[in-house]
C-alpha cells in the first residue's frame, strides 16, 4: 500500500516494534504574518514537510534517469521538492489544499526536469487529528472548527515538532482558534498517542488521514473543514521520455487514479496492517475489484 515514510524519532520507534504510520509514498511490504497564520493566504500557512521532500529527493533523480518509469508520490511533497530545488530553500510554497491549484504550480516545474505529472487520485494522505468517538458525541464534533468552538483549553499528543507546523499547532491555534494547553511529543500514529486521547491525558491526537485503525479503537478524524493541510493527493509521476514512448499508460494509471479513494486506502492499509495481509495480494484483490485487471 502506498504510505508515508517514517523520519527520525518514528523510524527508530516504528522498527523496534514493526508498525508505525509512514510519511510519503511507497509499495509497503511507508514569511512572516506577525504571528496571525489566518491573515495569510492559505498557500502561505501550508508548512512545506521535510520528510516529504526528503523522500522525493531519493526517488526524483532516479525517475529522471529514466532508471524507475513510475514514482506514486504525494502531490504537495513533489511539488515543495521541485520548487525549492529550482527556487532555494526560502521560496514562497506553490502547493495549497486544492489539488487542481497545485497540480497547475506544480506540473512546470516537473516538466523543466523531465517528469510529467498524472491525474491526481482523490485519495489523500494528510495529517489527521482525531478525538475519541464518545468526545466528538458529546460534544458534537465533527470538524476541527467545532473543536474551536468549544473554547476548551486541549491537550495535543502529536509529533514532536507540531508545536512548530502550521499545518500542526500553530494552524490549529491560528487558524481554527483551538487553544492547546499542551503539545505531548508522543508520535504521529503511534501507539502511546493513540492511548494518550483513549485513556484521556490528551483530547486530540495527530495521524494521517488513511489511518484505519481508527474505528476498532473508538477515535474519530474530525474534518479538517478550513483546509490548513497540503493537497497531499497520491499521484503518479512518470518519466516523460518514457511516457512518449508508451503513452497508453497514461490512461492505464489515470484509471487507477479515477478509482482510489482516501477511504480505499484506509481499508487497504488496514488489511496489510490488522489483518497482516501481504500487500501484493491487498493490491491485487482491489484491482480486480475496480475491473482494472
Amino acid at each position: 500500500m502506498w504510505r508515508r515514510p517514517l523520519g527520525g524519532e518514528q523510524t527508530a520507534r516504528a522498527q523496534g516494534e514493526g508498525v508505525g504510520h509512514d510519511r510519503g509514498p511507497e509499495l509497503h511490504r511507508e514569511p512572516d504574518h506577525g504571528g496571525d497564520l489566518s491573515r495569510a493566504p492559505r498557500e502561505r500557512r501550508l508548512r512545506r514537510d521535510p520528510e516529504a521532500r526528503r523522500h522525493t529527493g531519493h526517488l526524483l533523480p532516479q525517475l529522471q534517469k529514466g532508471n524507475v518509469q513510475v514514482v506514486p508520490d504525494y502531490l504537495a511533497g513533489i511539488g515543495d521538492y521541485l520548487n525549492t530545488e529550482a527556487n532555494g530553500p526560502d521560496a514562497k510554497p506553490i502547493t495549497s489544499n486544492s489539488a487542481e491549484e497545485s497540480l497547475t504550480a506544480v506540473q512546470p516545474l516537473a516538466e523543466e526536469v523531465g517528469v510529467t505529472l498524472l491525474t491526481p487520485a482523490e485519495a489523500t494522505d494528510q495529517n489527521g487529528f482525531f478525538v475519541t468517538q464518545d468526545y466528538a458525541s458529546e460534544n458534537e464534533l465533527t470538524t476541527l472548527s467545532d473543536l474551536g468552538a468549544l473554547g476548551e483549553p486541549i491537550t495535543l499528543a502529536a509529533a514532536k515538532d507540531c508545536p512548530d507546523r502550521e499545518d500542526c499547532a500553530l494552524g490549529l491555534e491560528s487558524v481554527y482558534g483551538i487553544s492547546i494547553e499542551e503539545v505531548l511529543p508522543l508520535g504521529f500514529g503511534l501507539a502511546p498517542t493513540f492511548q494518550a486521547v483513549t485513556d484521556g491525558e490528551a483530547e486530540l491526537g495527530q495521524t494521517g488521514t488513511t489511518d484505519g485503525t481508527l474505528d476498532a479503537k473508538g477515535l474519530v478524524l474530525l474534518e479538517d473543514d478550513k483546509g490548513i493541510q497540503p493537497a497531499q493527493n497520491l499521484t503518479p509521476a512518470v518519466n516523460s521520455d518514457w511516457l512518449g514512448d508508451h503513452p497508453d499508460v497514461e490512461e492505464t494509471l489515470d484509471e487507477l487514479s479515477g478509482a482510489l479513494t482516501t477511504e480505499d486506502l484506509a481499508a487497504l492499509n488496514l488489511k496489510v496492517d490488522q489483518d497482516r495481509e501481504k500487500p501484493e495480494d491487498v493490491a491485487a484483490a482491489f484491482l480486480e475489484e475496480q475491473g482494472l485487471i
